[in-house]
């Protein structure tokens, strides 16, 4: 026998017995692989649906303190016309239902909203408290320097610049802000 065919022949023989064993590895191998592309796959639609969670909680919070806000602000028009009026027959029942619904919403928003929406809905929170201020001191009859009914109607009226800005930036968190000029005043609202 010549040490060539001998040689073959041995390279033949351990080819068949490690085949298998090759085969195996390459198989687990593209199995793993296929198992860490189906994690993946799996984690990043986890992730995505944690961020639709995400963008439906921050929606909500936002379509609702802005509710809560516009109906707190209404309320208290409201009750400073009933003040005009002299009208102590009206009950502040729906100021109090407004303002406690403001309140829920202003803290849920707190927890939920970007610290640029809470900044506005600070300055918003600060106005609103002020006019119910004045006009709660007005009604008991404990009114300080400058509370009138005519600085709660100017500060009412002021209300819905706060209003707006806090509504603008929340709707640049939503990507649904065009940025398009207010036609009250011709400024761009942000």
């Amino acid at each position: 026998m010549d040490p060539t065919s001998i040689l073959v022949a041995t390279v033949a023989v351990f080819g068949t017995l490690l085949s298998p064993v090759v085969h195996a590895k390459v198989t687990h191998q593209a199995r793993n692989d296929e198992l860490r592309l189906e994690r993946e796959h799996q984690l990043a639609k986890a992730e995505h649906d944690r961020m639709a969670a995400r963008s439906t909680e921050l929606k909500t919070c936002y379509i609702r303190h802005n509710s809560a806000a516009r109906e707190y602000a209404g309320a208290l028009k409201e009750w400073a016309f009933r003040q005009r009026q002299h009208d102590r027959a009206a009950s502040g029942a729906e100021l109090l239902q407004a303002r406690a619904d403001y309140r829920a919403s202003y803290a849920e928003a707190q927890m939920v909203v970007s610290d640029e929406v809470l900044d506005r809905a600070r300055v918003l929170n600060g106005a609103l408290g002020d006019v119910y201020g004045v006009l709660k001191r007005l009604e008991e009859g404990g009114a300080q320097a400058g509370d009138s009914l005519e600085s709660a109607f100017t500060a009412l009226n002021g209300i819905w610049d706060p209003l707006s800005s806090m509504r603008s930036r929340m709707r640049e968190d939503l990507g649904s802000s065009l940025n398009l000029p207010d036609p009250g005043d011709g400024k761009v609202l942000a």
